[in-house]
C-alpha cells in the first residue's frame, strides 16, 4: 500500500486534535508542503502479534465509538469505523457504518473521503450486493476517473458481471494510471492505494 501524507512540521506549526487518527490543524503559517522523492517512511503499526492487534482493534473502536456518541455528526469516525469493520472482514456493521458516513456527510459541507469508494465497492462486493457495488463504483469514478484502485475493481467489477467491455475499460484505464503513478509521486494523491504494485 502506498499513501502520500505529510509527516514533517516545524516545531511548534501544528497542533494535532481527535483521538483516533488524529488530524494536524495548522496554528501559523501557511499550508503548504512538498513531495520528497528521496524519502519513503516505512510504517509497522499494523505489523503486531494477535494478541496486540486484538487490543489495538478494542482501543480503536471503543474510541471512535466515543466519538460518534459525543458528536452524531462525527464524519471521520464513521469513516474509519467502516475500515475497521472492513478489515477485520465485519462487512454487515461496515455497511451501517458506510450508511452513516454517507448520510452525515450528506447533511455536511465536508467531500467525500476519496478511499471511502474502493471500501464500499470491497463490502458490497463481498455481500453480494451487486446494485450497491455499482452504486459505489460508479459515485468513485465520477469523481477519481484516474484512481488505481477504482480501475482495478472496474475491472474486477466487469470480470463478476462477465461484461467483457468492462473488464477491457477497466484494464487499459488501469494501465494508463498506473504508468502515469510510476513516473509521478503525485499521482496518487493523498489516498492509500493498494494496487500501485507490479503484481497488479
Amino acid at each position: 500500500m502506498k499513501f502520500n501524507s505529510v509527516r514533517l512540521f516545524r516545531r511548534g506549526a501544528v497542533e494535532y486534535r481527535d483521538t483516533v487518527h488524529n488530524h494536524p490543524v495548522i496554528l501559523k503559517g501557511e499550508a503548504k508542503g512538498v513531495i520528497c522523492p528521496y524519502v519513503e517512511l516505512n510504517h509497522y503499526g499494523y505489523d503486531l502479534s494477535k494478541e496486540k492487534a486484538l487490543l489495538k482493534r478494542e482501543r480503536t473502536e471503543s474510541l471512535l465509538l466515543k466519538r460518534i456518541e459525543d458528536n452524531q455528526d462525527d464524519v471521520a469516525a464513521y469513516f474509519y469505523l467502516a475500515q475497521l469493520y472492513t478489515a477485520h472482514a465485519e462487512y454487515d456493521t461496515a455497511i451501517e457504518y458506510i450508511n452513516g458516513y454517507e448520510e452525515v456527510l450528506n447533511r455536511s459541507d465536508v467531500k467525500f473521503n476519496g478511499s471511502i469508494f474502493c471500501t464500499a465497492f470491497t463490502v458490497f462486493r463481498k455481500v453480494n450486493d451487486k446494485k450497491n457495488t455499482e452504486k459505489w463504483l460508479l459515485k468513485g469514478l465520477k469523481e477519481f476517473p484516474k484512481d488505481l484502485d477504482l480501475l482495478m475493481n472496474l475491472t474486477e467489477y466487469g470480470v463478476w458481471q462477465k461484461k467483457l467491455n468492462l473488464v477491457i475499460d477497466g484494464a487499459k484505464g488501469f494501465l494508463k494510471a498506473y504508468e502515469e503513478f510510476s513516473n509521478s509521486s503525485l499521482a496518487g494523491g493523498n489516498r492509500f492505494t493498494y494496487s500501485a504494485v507490479p503484481e497488479a
